[in-house]
């Protein structure tokens, strides 16, 4: 499952790279350019000091391709536990955005949960849409099948 895991994300790198960009020019744009809150520094305890916003801007960068990277390999690991990944995959995702998008606005201001919530649909909405169509899935049966999550070939089959 590694070496499959490992396919998925080599497959799909370019998209998380995409999307990452994305975001950080997402991240870039809320935050410098129309002065959106941050949420608080992780790092200072006991203070409202908040995220400086050139800091998060790049920090917003690495956690979406590491997001959008772990996203790939939970979407491989389902490739062996279900015959619709993708959808699957899609539904633990909105799940997802729904709880982390409530537990968002705990981290300082409103306006810094608003400005969360629209940088996580920054990265969620094309993760959903591009991602199940550029990554090579393991499969169903333990070995790696040449096939997106949309049970569509990437290799063409030669007829004998």
């Amino acid at each position: 499952m590694i070496a499959s895991s490992i396919l998925a994300v080599r497959s799909s790198l370019r998209t998380i790279f995409l999307i990452s960009v994305l975001t950080f020019f997402g991240a870039g744009t809320l935050t410098v350019v129309l002065g959106l809150d941050t949420p608080w520094a992780p790092w200072i305890t006991d203070s409202e000091a908040f995220f400086p916003p050139v800091a998060f801007t790049f920090a917003s960068l690495f956690a979406a391709f590491f997001a959008i990277t772990g996203g790939t390999v939970l979407l491989n690991i389902l490739s062996y536990i279900s015959y619709n990944p993708s959808q699957l995959w899609r539904l633990l995702s909105v799940g997802f955005l729904v709880l982390y998008g409530g537990y968002s606005f705990t981290s300082g201001t409103v306006e810094a949960g608003i400005m969360l919530n629209i940088l996580h649909l920054i990265v969620a909405v094309p993760s959903l849409i591009l991602i199940p169509k550029v990554v090579t899935l393991g499969g169903q049966i333990g070995e790696v099948n040449n096939t997106n999550s949309a049970n569509q070939s990437d290799i063409a089959v030669i007829a004998k």
